[in-house]
């Protein structure tokens, strides 16, 4: 009968803990340092402006071609040499 009193009590602790966690959910505000409250939906809205100049930006670097990696020179793992690479490497045993 002791457990039975008890678990009702814990439950009626986790329910009131509960009833604050979506409490605090609903309040969906983010602070920033300067210009006070953020409501969720300003947040997405600079969230979708950052991602378009992101887009923008790697369309142009495309465009101007800056994506393209230049590759090193082969060369030896062994020796380092930059005529041949290690599977010839006249080093190898």
């Amino acid at each position: 009968m002791q457990s039975v009193i008890i678990l009702a009590a814990e439950n009626k602790k986790l329910r009131a803990a509960n009833k604050k966690v979506k409490k605090k959910r609903q309040k969906k505000k983010s602070y920033i340092s300067k210009g006070g409250v953020l409501s969720a939906l300003e947040v997405q809205e600079a969230q979708r402006e950052v991602v378009i100049e992101e887009e923008v930006r790697n369309q142009a670097i495309k465009q101007l071609g800056q994506l393209r990696r230049i590759r090193a020179p082969r060369k030896c793992n062994i020796c380092k040499s930059l005529e041949y690479i290690a599977r010839t490497c006249l080093e190898r045993q």
